[in-house]
């Protein structure tokens, strides 16, 4: 995950990193936002650890389908790797 830091770096940009969180009982979300000012490999640490952290903290909220690793065309599935087509 260093593109982004590449990117920043080339651009001079700040990278900025959020998520929206659902409110319960449909009452809209609240857009959490945090200024990584840490070096590339270190703001890639980071956002990873914050992946993580989000997810334990509201695991019903993430799209645990979403299939995040492609599968070749062809290829069989690794064991317990299902999701819909």
């Amino acid at each position: 995950m260093t593109l982004v830091n590449r990117l920043a770096e080339s651009t001079h940009a700040i990278v900025i990193t959020a998520f929206g969180e659902r409110l319960p009982w449909g009452r809209g979300y609240v857009v959490h936002f945090k200024v990584q000012s840490e070096g590339a490999a270190a703001t890639a640490t980071r956002m990873n650890q914050t992946i993580e952290m989000l997810i334990r903290q509201k695991p019903e909220q993430y799209l645990w389908s979403y299939p995040r690793y492609k599968v070749p065309r062809g290829a069989s599935e690794p064991p317990g790797y299902q999701h819909e087509t």
